[in-house]
């Protein structure tokens, strides 16, 4: 299966999230471009024209192109994106 696979770690949750074609695909979704069909094309795609290789291992580059407003804005657009913030807000609510 070409997709990332993302565990909620949280036993209320009945299944873990499926991201298709990958993780990268989902971050050009929630910054509004066109999506390549393959996992390999979006990563290509992702890495020329927001974070290169070795930016994507850096957390706080993130940061800068998925602020917080655009985050909310997509996820009114985007119900994958919209379930996986709500894992992070309710793990948010546990601590």
């Amino acid at each position: 299966m070409d997709g990332d696979q993302i565990n909620s770690n949280n036993p209320n949750e009945e299944n873990d999230l499926v991201v298709q074609p990958c993780i990268e695909g989902l971050f050009l979704d929630i910054l509004d471009q066109s999506k390549p069909q393959t996992s390999r094309e979006c990563k290509k795609m992702f890495e020329k024209n927001f974070l290169n290789e070795k930016k994507k291992l850096n957390h706080k580059s993130y940061q800068k192109i998925f602020d917080r407003n655009k985050l909310e804005k997509a996820r009114n657009k985007i119900p994958l994106l919209n379930k996986i913030l709500k894992i992070f807000e309710a793990e948010l609510i546990l601590l």
